[in-house]
């Protein structure tokens, strides 16, 4: 697949919140791949939640764009992913030691990285990576939640985790001086593929059938990201909300 990817994205405070604790950052390579996206969303009170997940982003854009190369590479990349993933973790808890301030901050964290035949996902915590494909979204990664693993056990359905009281509580995320068990895939892209990467600021308050409309009739990925932003503000905006777009 010769085609390079067009995207667009976006970070909104809301309309309640008075700090943005989502980052997100993106990188493409002079020869057009890889291209890496990613974003994260913080916690931890203050400014802390900021600082957790710029420095988790910060980090992994360095990484990934000087040691991802050209070639397409399944296993290296995913190992690549995995070992970023774990050495974000220890950045951010490190932050977290150098003010008692920082103590329990902490970040989601989701990547993708696009080759021209293969799409890779390193994925903690509940922001989401989504796949438009030939106008159906799919959910390509999982959330790292209390409520996901009650409904894993048969505890809740999906539709009594969508409201769930602690639908927002993560069993993983970075910044703790643990072992994280990332998810990490990989699958083959098909020509006008789109993909969407985005903070709970939007899945949490915009539902998927929306979203699934709005990326298929979107006429490019700046609409998509300007229309989902906008969803979410009428939805009260009671979070940040940020959203990558990439158009195949």
């Amino acid at each position: 697949m010769s085609k390079r990817l067009n995207f667009a994205a976006k970070s909104d405070i809301g309309s309640v919140r008075n700090k943005n604790e989502d980052s997100y950052a993106f990188f493409v390579a002079e020869t057009d791949w890889p291209a890496i996206f990613i974003i994260a969303d913080g916690m931890g009170g203050h400014s802390r939640g900021e600082l957790a997940s710029k420095t988790a982003v910060d980090y992994c854009k360095e990484r990934l764009s000087q040691d991802l190369g050209p070639a397409d590479q399944p296993e290296r990349i995913e190992m690549l992913l995995r070992d970023t993933i774990q050495k974000a973790n220890i950045e951010v808890y490190l932050r977290s030691l150098e003010d008692y301030v920082n103590s329990g901050m902490g970040t989601t964290l989701t990547i993708a990285v696009f080759y021209p035949d293969h799409m890779y996902l390193g994925h903690v915590g509940d922001s989401r990576c989504y796949i438009s494909r030939k106008g159906i979204l799919e959910k390509l990664s999982r959330d790292h939640t209390l409520v996901q693993k009650m409904q894993d056990e048969g505890l809740l359905t999906e539709e009594e985790g969508s409201t769930h009281p602690q639908r927002h509580i993560l069993t993983q995320a970075l910044g703790v001086p643990d072992y994280l068990k990332p998810e990490i895939l990989h699958l083959e892209m098909k020509r006008n593929d789109r993909y969407l990467l985005c903070s709970d600021g939007l899945h949490g308050f915009v539902g998927e059938s929306v979203i699934e409309e709005t990326m298929r009739k979107a006429k490019n990925p700046q609409q998509s990201v300007d229309e989902l932003i906008d969803l979410a503000l009428k939805a009260g905006g009671h979070d940040n909300v940020t959203v990558i777009s990439i158009f195949l």
